[in-house]
């Protein structure tokens, strides 16, 4: 095959898909409309799922983020009542013993 065989194919071709479209949206275009429409749902949908899960996706980043922080703020603050505890619990040692005598009067 030459060039010109080549592009007398493809004008044929052209021509001939040009009269099949013609002739089915002549006869059969409420067809093609809910064919289109469907084609528009389902790929609506899709776009939709693919939004609502990237949208989840960010909100559980976030939600991370915010457990982190809830996270180590709970952490410091178990260290702060550990500390509080360990300091109660030291307190008894420090205190000086009562005498028997400690309800008379020192002159």
């Amino acid at each position: 095959m030459n060039a010109q065989d080549v592009k007398s194919a493809l004008s044929l071709f052209w021509a001939r898909l040009q009269a099949d479209l013609k002739f089915m949206w002549a006869n059969d275009r409420i067809f093609l409309f809910i064919f289109g429409v469907l084609v528009l749902i389902a790929k609506g949908s899709s776009l939709m799922i693919s939004l609502l899960a990237a949208k989840s996706k960010a909100e559980v980043t976030a939600a991370t983020a915010a457990s982190n922080i809830l996270q180590a703020q709970e952490n410091a603050d178990n260290a702060q009542a550990d500390a509080l505890v360990k300091q109660s619990n030291d307190l008894p040692s420090q205190e000086k013993p009562v005498a028997d005598d400690w309800y008379k009067k020192k002159s």
